[in-house]
């Protein structure tokens, strides 16, 4: 799977975070069920690669959506350190789901824990 293939979109609710800033970190790959270049069918039959690791393609996946979200999006390599910062840990990840940690912190203090599923 490429890159430009996946679409991610958020729901309307985002629309409060438009010209906003966040400062997105390093996803962090902690899926027992991935390698660090596939993630599998549930029944282990197949398997999904990208040209690039599987934490980077869902860094950028996510940075595409914040941009098209109009939300400005600074990187580990150019960071902005005055926006919250929000870190990603991938947790499952099948063809037919995913479960995702995010934390966001503000000045350094935790403001924010949630798991996700789609």
């Amino acid at each position: 799977m490429l890159i430009d293939q996946y679409k991610p979109q958020f729901s309307k609710e985002w629309n409060q975070y438009k010209g906003k800033s966040v400062y997105l970190m390093n996803f962090d790959n902690q899926a027992n069920d991935t390698s660090i270049w596939y993630y599998y069918s549930r029944d282990q039959k197949f398997n999904y690669g990208t040209q690039s690791t599987i934490h980077n393609y869902f860094w950028y996946a996510f940075n595409d959506a914040f941009v098209k979200a109009g939300i400005a999006v600074s990187s580990v390599e150019n960071p902005d350190l005055t926006a919250p910062s929000m870190r990603v840990t991938l947790r499952s990840i099948t063809d037919e789901r995913y479960q995702v940690r995010v934390t966001v912190q503000k000045k350094g203090a935790t403001s924010f824990i949630k798991d996700y599923i789609s």
